[in-house]
């Protein structure tokens, strides 16, 4: 399995409810294919951590990077790892929040996650 750490900028015209479509519509699909994760949507900018069988991610980050409601896709970390972070979440939206600190209130997994992740989140709450 490898973990796969990405950020974003959302499109101009992204409409305001897209998020939370792309959210249900990923959490469905991601079942069947057998991956988890999260997303963060924050002062128009993504993150997204997710995690599976290799080939499966790849073929999914490779959707993503065309599809034009983001752009800018930019993978932080791509890693093998032994068990999943995230190991019920289909996919999960996480909601704005401005420190690492109020989002491991959220999530409290994250404090267990690779040290990786939470660099990567913590810059990309700073930004």
């Amino acid at each position: 399995m490898i973990q796969i750490i990405y950020t974003s900028i959302a499109a101009d015209d992204l409409p305001q409810g897209e998020v939370f479509n792309i959210v249900s519509h990923s959490a469905s699909r991601n079942a069947d294919r057998n991956l988890t994760g999260f997303l963060c949507f924050s002062k128009n900018r993504f993150f997204q951590i997710l995690e599976g069988d290799p080939g499966t991610v790849d073929t999914l980050m490779a959707v993503l990077k065309d599809d034009p409601r983001h752009h800018s896709v930019e993978i932080l970390d791509r890693s093998p790892i032994k068990d999943r972070a995230f190991p019920k979440w289909w996919m999960k939206r996480v909601p704005a929040v401005t420190n690492i600190a109020e989002l491991e209130e959220t999530i409290p997994s994250l404090k267990d996650t690779s040290s990786k992740a939470t660099k990567a989140l913590r810059q990309f709450l700073t930004v």
